[in-house]
Parts: C-alpha cells; sequence; structure tokens
C-alpha cells in the first residue's frame, strides 16, 4: 500500500478506511495481513469491507433512480443521544427544552442501515424522524453538540429492539446520556430488583450496551451527600460511566401555586404541543450535564 495510514486506528478518517478496504479488494494486501500490520481484528476490517460494498451498491442503485446521496456527516458536531431508564419517559424532552435555548427543535430523519428488516411498525420505509438541537459550544476547540432524542412512541422500539449502529444520522453519535430518576418508586423498585440478583431495566442495559462515552444525570439526589458507588452498583453502571447528581423534575404549577418564582425552569414549546403536564429540567443542571458530555467527548478523541 502507498498511502501511509496513521498508527492510531482511532484517528483514521472514512477515507482512510475505504483504502484499507480497496487494497484487500484489489488483492495488494489480505484481510489477514491488514490485521497484523494494523493490529485491528480481521472481523473489523470483515465488517468494513461488507460496509463499503453495501455503500457501494446503495449508491449505485441511487443513481440509476435518480435519487440524491446521502449528505455527508458534519465532523464539527458530535451527536448525544438523549435517553431515559424508561422508554416511554418525557425527560428527554424536557430536558431538550431547556438545553441550549434560542436554538431550534427540528424533526430530522435518521435511516436504518441494520442487516434485518426495520423492527418498527408504521414506519416510513427505512426511515424514522428522531427530535434534533444543535448546541454551540463556547469552547473553540470542542465540537458542537447535536442532542438527539426520539419521540415517546418510537423510543421503545430504537431503545430495545435495535442498536445505535443499526441507525444513520445526520451526526456521528459519539455520547450518550442517561436520565435517570431517584428517590421515586421506581428508583426503590430498581434497587430491590439489583439486590435481589433481577435483570435492570432494559433501558439501563440498552445504554451500556451502546460502547459510548456514557453521561448519567442522577435526578433527584442532593449534590453534597449523593451516595455515587450506591447509586452506580445499584444501576448496574461501569466505571467510566460519569455520574452527575441534579434536582428531579419539578411541576412548575406546584411551584407557583406555592408563591415561589422557578428561576432556571422553561416551560417550553414541546411540552404544551406533547400536552405534558407544566413539567420542569433544571437549565443550570441541563448547563453541568452539557458540558460533562463535551468533556467525555473530548477524553475519547484520540490526540491525532
Amino acid at each position: 500500500m502507498e498511502r501511509e495510514l496513521p498508527r492510531d486506528v482511532r484517528c483514521w478518517t472514512a477515507e482512510d478506511r475505504a483504502f484499507l478496504v480497496l487494497s484487500v479488494l484489489k488483492d495488494e494486501s489480505s484481510i489477514q495481513e491488514a490485521a497484523a500490520e494494523y493490529q485491528l481484528p480481521a472481523s473489523a476490517i470483515q465488517r468494513w469491507k461488507q460496509d463499503f460494498l453495501l455503500a457501494s451498491e446503495e449508491s449505485l442503485l441511487r443513481a440509476a433512480s435518480g435519487e440524491v446521496p446521502p449528505k455527508e456527516l458534519d465532523a464539527t458536531v458530535a451527536g448525544v443521544w438523549v435517553c431515559s431508564e424508561w422508554s416511554r419517559s418525557v425527560a428527554p424532552l424536557l430536558f431538550l427544552e431547556v438545553a441550549c435555548p434560542g436554538r431550534e427543535v427540528r424533526l430530522v430523519p435518521s435511516r436504518w442501515t441494520g442487516r434485518t428488516p426495520p423492527p418498527m411498525a408504521g414506519r416510513d420505509g427505512d426511515e424514522v424522524v428522531v427530535l434534533r438541537r444543535e448546541c454551540r459550544s463556547n469552547d473553540p476547540d470542542s465540537a458542537s453538540l447535536a442532542l438527539l432524542t426520539p419521540s415517546i412512541s418510537v423510543a421503545p422500539f430504537f431503545e430495545s429492539q435495535a442498536s445505535m449502529s443499526d441507525w444513520q444520522f445526520e451526526v456521528d453519535v459519539q455520547a450518550l446520556l442517561l436520565l435517570i430518576g431517584g428517590h421515586d418508586v421506581a428508583g426503590v423498585r430498581r434497587h430491590l430488583r439489583h439486590l435481589l440478583g433481577l435483570p435492570v431495566n432494559r433501558g439501563v442495559t440498552w445504554a451500556i450496551m451502546q460502547q459510548l462515552p456514557l453521561v448519567v444525570a442522577a435526578m433527584g439526589y442532593r449534590v453534597d451527600d449523593f451516595p455515587e458507588e450506591e447509586f452506580r452498583r445499584a444501576y448496574g453502571l461501569p466505571s467510566g460511566a460519569l455520574i452527575i447528581a441534579g434536582p428531579a423534575i419539578s411541576n412548575q404549577r406546584e411551584l407557583a401555586g406555592a408563591g415561589t418564582a422557578a428561576p432556571g425552569h422553561v416551560e417550553g414549546e414541546m411540552a404544551r404541543l406533547a400536552r405534558l403536564k407544566p413539567l420542569g429540567f433544571d437549565e443550570s443542571y441541563a448547563e453541568r450535564l452539557l458540558g460533562m458530555l463535551e468533556k467525555a467527548i473530548a477524553r475519547k478523541r484520540p490526540n491525532c
């Protein structure tokens, strides 16, 4: 191979992977030789080869039909998947509502690329729309964040019958924010199931299985006396997960009725459109979570 590829595979671009695959297809190198040279699993190169051939076939079919090819991923924006321990929770919507105020919340398509048919009934072909809100970073060295979350009706299919790698988004999803409520009936039930050795909630299990940098919002806990290790064990969270304690979702109507101002809360358009109760996610807590997501993504990136 004439082209010199970075020794750290994490620094490879899509063009670098394509170059390696083409060298294998042209018999300039075998999969085993390339795997040994770059200290890669042969299965990884085989997967890249299959993805390359599939993408080439789809490109030819699109060209023959006159279909417009999909846009390339924006490397300056890092995707963050926002989800909850319960797939039908409104918490992700409430988080998007207050995160990055002034930014538009858009509906964007996500395309199924899995090897099997999409797991959703009533889908529009192989595409499903998700909500996206972009947050521009104040740090010029940090990528902007694109917060992504599905609608409540679609979330169970995303987060129980598929994985993130089965979907193609407008941005590269580089981290996952998991919202977990604390000091409630669900949390107590979770802790008891863990102590009894029963399976944990599928939403938490699914989030861990995505193998992405994981930031966990422990909602409903005081920061100064947060039992982090007990919380981590109760939910089966890996040691690398970053856990941030903070206030629970609050009812703005109750706060207003008590004659207390509710700074840091916004009742937004998404909540009204979804016909939700006037619930609110604390703005300062959301800012802390966004900052931790930026750190988690930066920590994962290699120094190329």
